[in-house]
């Protein structure tokens, strides 16, 4: 480092993550390496944003520093030399959050997310990925990043009750119980906290009832009148990121094949 001309950043890594890509398109090389990269990294992320440390007599989840992960280069093997490729630089690199010590069992945690073959944990990681990587890259406005992170919640939630032959109702009686009944039975099943249930549940009700997605389309960062403006970004994160976790979990420990 630095890489670019203009680049004045410095970077102690403690991990360097490579990859080999066999084609004869440097393009698609390139192509497919940032595109497992980015799967790295919304794992690692997922495993880092779930982990808790005791302060004082609570237990609370820590996610609040940054790491960096970036495409360095990219590289022709011939025989025993590599031969660097000069192509245009990902308009991302990409960042998340990432606590100062490592979770335990880190790196066997994101093998285990990364060997994953449940469809619906693979779908929800690519919300959960969008969200993340919007958040932190500035150029996406925050209905996008609410809307990605509450889609990784719903998509669980309707796995899960339909898993669970919707929790014992008829289908009439289920559907009369309210979005924020059924995040409420499906977090609870897979063991998810209490007090991120209620949040996801208030999350709900700025999404639903201020309509997020369909009447606001002019919004004001400073309005209180502007649904996203009372959106905690941090919670909502972490509470998407205890959802995939806990799911992720029940999945191992489920007999059910999907």
């Amino acid at each position: 480092y630095p890489q670019r001309p203009i680049s004045v950043r410095t970077f102690e890594s403690e991990y360097v993550i490579t990859t080999e890509v066999e084609t004869y398109n440097e393009h698609e090389a390139l192509r497919v390496a940032f595109e497992r990269f980015f799967d790295v990294s919304s794992v690692l992320s997922l495993v880092a944003k779930d982990k808790t440390v005791k302060i004082r007599k609570k237990r609370v989840k820590r996610g609040d520093l940054f790491y960096d992960f970036e495409i360095i280069g990219i590289f022709i093997k011939k025989n025993r030399y590599f031969i660097r490729v000069k192509l245009p630089y990902p308009l991302v690199s990409g960042h998340n959050f990432f606590p100062k010590e490592f979770p335990k069992n880190f790196l066997s945690k994101t093998k285990k997310y990364l060997l994953s073959r449940d469809p619906i944990f693979k779908k929800g990681l690519i919300y959960f990925q969008r969200a993340t990587a919007m958040r932190c890259s500035g150029v996406f406005n925050d209905l996008a990043i609410i809307l990605n992170f509450i889609k990784c919640v719903e998509l669980i939630c309707r796995q899960i009750e339909k898993e669970n032959n919707l929790f014992g109702y008829s289908r009439k009686k289920f559907k009369e119980l309210g979005e924020k009944k059924k995040i409420e039975l499906s977090g609870e099943k897979i063991k998810v906290r209490r007090e991120t249930i209620e949040r996801m549940k208030e999350i709900w009700d700025k999404r639903n009832k201020s309509d997020i997605a369909h009447e606001n389309f002019y919004y004001n960062y400073y309005s209180r009148e502007s649904t996203h403006a009372m959106v905690n970004f941090s919670y909502l994160e972490s509470d998407a990121t205890e959802f995939l976790a806990r799911y992720f979990d029940y999945r191992s420990n489920s007999s059910i094949i999907i």
